[in-house]
């Protein structure tokens, strides 16, 4: 994007930096009313239609970061980025549990799931490994288990989570829409075009896969370095991290500037040795990435609802059969390095969706890259101009001509 496009998309509309809020309805589950943060990119009239990106597990609208939003909506598109339930300024479910089966509030283990402190417990007395640590690993180990996840039991579904991110629409008075998500969000995007397809002008899968009992699991080190991260925090003293609000009326002391850095650090240390990758194709920006986990760990009010959302998603059902009947244009992005999904998750989910191209990234892991930018915006944008609207749109001038 030239200098002159940026200074013309920010000069357009001043609501594309604002943060704004979307009441989508009532969870059936829990009963809890859902308000979802978001911010907009581009004009509402945008030529080529709606674009709705839904960012992956415990993390917040940040990821999709600006360059990337702004970049889209240069392209001709209305952009639509916002957090999820449970993540980020959106509404956080604190006091709802994500309980072992059979577990009781008056169990040791039962302690550990307590309400929203999931990943906020100091660390045991008398060592670091304790109890608590066996359940971060127990959590992570049931993701990759066969019929671990029985273990667990949801306090919403994907489903909920889908119906929010139409909610979102309805309220923007948004009829249809191309559908984007990541990993956890592209798992919300397939439920959304197999329940809501009148909803749904294009579709766009990045590293994720269909739930399916077959699919390729990350290895059970992956897992373990993403239970490790959840310790980490913990033994560092920091809550992951309450809002000062939260931790006012919780008895806890607000997070520190030093302790919001401290974690910030870690989150980035996380995503360089997970994010997998070829350093030589995609090197990391250190700076850069602390920079933006900073943003994150800032704007976020509290990451305690990670196990809510996890559990959601370890126990969503195999979508293979419902993806196999729909009639979208669909793309499926992949890094062909990535350790959380495996590339041949990617493979798999293109090969059961009638029409899919798959893009295989050569050398990118779980990461949204900034020098893969262009190679994704453009498969999005190719798989948009596929839909109805932009083929009469497209026809509709040729015929002026």
């Amino acid at each position: 994007m030239s200098q002159a496009d940026n200074a013309e998309l920010k000069s357009k509309d001043a609501r594309t930096f604002a943060v704004n809020f979307a009441e989508v309805g009532i969870c059936p589950k829990s009963g809890v009313p859902i308000r979802l943060c978001y911010q907009t990119f581009g004009e509402p009239a945008a030529p080529n239609g709606a674009v709705l990106l839904i960012m992956g597990l415990a993390l917040s609208q940040q990821l999709w970061d600006v360059k990337f939003c702004m970049r889209l909506a240069s392209c001709g598109y209305y952009v639509i980025r916002f957090d999820n339930r449970d993540i980020g300024k959106s509404t956080i479910l604190v006091g709802r549990k994500v309980l072992p089966s059979g577990t009781t509030e008056s169990s040791d283990e039962g302690d550990i799931w307590e309400d929203s402190n999931f990943l906020s417990h100091s660390p045991p007395e008398g060592g670091a490994d304790g109890s608590k640590s066996c359940m971060y690993i127990q959590l992570a180990h049931a993701g990759i288990a066969a019929n671990g996840h029985r273990k667990f039991q949801e306090v919403y579904s994907l489903e909920d989570m889908a119906k929010d991110s139409v909610g979102l629409l309805d309220v923007l008075k948004i009829s249809r829409a191309h559908i984007v998500g990541m990993c956890m969000g592209g798992m919300i995007a397939q439920i959304i075009a197999i329940q809501y397809p009148n909803r749904v002008e294009s579709l766009s899968l990045i590293s994720t896969h269909s739930s399916s009992p077959l699919l390729s699991s990350p290895s059970l080190r992956v897992m373990i370095g993403v239970a490790t991260f959840a310790i980490r925090c913990v033994r560092k003293g920091v809550a992951i991290p309450l809002s000062d609000s939260m931790a006012e009326k919780q008895g806890r002391k607000p997070l520190t500037s030093r302790e919001k850095d401290d974690l910030a650090q870690v989150l980035a240390q996380f995503v360089t040795s997970f994010a997998g990758g070829k350093e030589s194709a995609f090197p990391i920006d250190h700076k850069a990435l602390l920079r933006q986990t900073r943003r994150i760990v800032h704007w976020s009010e509290d990451f305690s609802g990670f196990a809510r959302q996890y559990v959601a998603m370890i126990k969503a059902p195999c979508r293979v059969s419902q993806l196999r009947g729909l009639s979208v244009p669909c793309v499926v992005i992949h890094g062909t390095d990535d350790l959380l999904v495996p590339y041949r998750n990617g493979k798999k989910l293109a090969d059961v969706i009638p029409g899919s191209k798959l893009v295989g990234i050569e050398g990118l892991g779980h990461i949204l890259h900034p020098l893969s930018r262009e190679r994704i915006i453009g498969a999005l944008v190719e798989n948009m101009g596929q839909s109805t609207n932009a083929l009469s749109r497209s026809g509709a001038v040729a015929a002026k001509l």
